[in-house]
């Protein structure tokens, strides 16, 4: 019998990850089971769903063999391995199952074929990146909520990366709201390219970056590969040409100024309890009083004002906006301060901190009649 020994917290992150790129198929049961493959030194957990597969590779200890393979259920060892406590797992490869043992505890969960199992897909790639993981995973969660959903436009349900030598863009929309996050030049590229990203790998791919020092990009033949460390992700890129949306970002104001982000968050938050079924909240700037007024009103529940100092230059403007899209912008600024330009009541507004180039949030109103 072949033993492996690793850390538990190593283990059960490897395994609760993985249990996210396994699939129900009923056709192919298989992808519904993680694969550890036991080396000397390290212990390697796989899985895919066909589209985007994970690798995990974790250093500890073998023994009584030159190593071992088993495929065991993926929700079955994450729930397991979340229960156990310790420092350290034994993971014992028995004929039919797999064995975890930590002091006073013992799980057998049997396994299935391995030989059933498909192979990791390894690409040639034809350009590479090396970037700053804190900053990519950043970028990613400032994007990624404007993901649409709609199947209608397959191109919008993924995160548009271009990478060149001036530095790394990521955006997203749906076509109400667009966010731009902006990347300083990555430390190593050979050549410019650009892709898209499943929505779904790039969540996932937030959390191999959190802690990781930097991730090297990959990109193949309709597929990109993210290493960090020890963690391995690739993926089918979403197929199609993102839109050029240069053109719907606001480069001209008739008002624009700045309000503190932590009020203009609360009062919009207040204000959503009173929104109606359109999820409206108003704003009224007026410049001259140096004073935005947040405010909603539901004839079910009732009404809601809040006014914050405010510096804005312009027009007077009367605008509406969705509360949830409002917000999503509003969480993927770090600045106190949010500059907010608007060209008037029915035409995108611009959102971002302190630092334009940073991040940008273009969002359109809500049409009240």
């Amino acid at each position: 019998m072949i033993t492996y020994s690793c850390g538990l917290s190593l283990l059960s992150n490897a395994l609760r990850l993985a249990e996210r790129f396994a699939a129900k198929n009923p056709a192919l049961p298989i992808l519904e089971c993680v694969q550890l493959k036991a080396e000397q030194s390290t212990l390697t957990v796989v899985t895919t769903n066909l589209e985007a597969a994970l690798e995990v590779r974790i250093r500890g200890t073998g023994e009584g063999g030159r190593g071992g393979v088993a495929c065991i259920p993926a929700k079955t060892a994450a729930a397991v391995m979340q229960s156990l406590r310790g420092e350290r797992v034994d993971v014992e490869f028995d004929a039919d199952a797999i064995v975890l043992k930590t002091n006073g505890e013992r799980a057998r969960i049997r396994s299935v074929p391995a030989e059933d199992f498909p192979s990791l897909p390894r690409i040639t790639a034809s350009a590479t990146a090396t970037i700053a993981a804190a900053h990519l995973r950043q970028a990613i969660a400032a994007t990624a909520p404007m993901v649409s959903a709609s199947e209608f436009k397959p191109e919008l349900g993924g995160i548009f990366f271009r990478i060149a030598e001036g530095g790394i863009t990521l955006a997203a929309t749906d076509t109400f709201r667009l966010s731009e996050a902006a990347i300083d030049a990555p430390s190593a590229i050979d050549k410019p390219f650009s892709f898209i990203l499943p929505a779904s790998v790039g969540a996932e791919a937030m959390k191999i970056l959190d802690g990781a020092e930097t991730v090297a990009l990959e990109m193949g033949e309709n597929q990109i590969a993210l290493r960090a460390g020890d963690y391995y992700i690739i993926s089918h890129l979403v197929e199609g040409a993102y839109p050029d949306y240069q053109g719907i970002i606001p480069r001209e104001f008739r008002t624009s100024g700045f309000v503190a982000r932590d009020d203009l968050v609360r009062a919009v938050r207040s204000a959503s309890l009173f929104a109606s079924k359109l999820g409206d909240v108003r704003l009224r700037i007026k410049p001259e009083d140096a004073v935005m007024e947040i405010s909603a009103e539901n004839s079910d529940v009732g009404t809601h004002t809040a006014r914050l100092p405010a510096d804005f230059s312009g027009a007077g403007l009367d605008v509406s906006f969705n509360y949830r899209y409002l917000l999503d912008g509003l969480a993927a600024v770090a600045d106190q301060d949010i500059f907010l330009g608007c060209t008037g009541e029915n035409t995108p507004a611009l959102l971002h901190g302190r630092r334009a180039a940073a991040f940008r949030h273009v969002i359109m109103p809500v049409r009240l009649t």
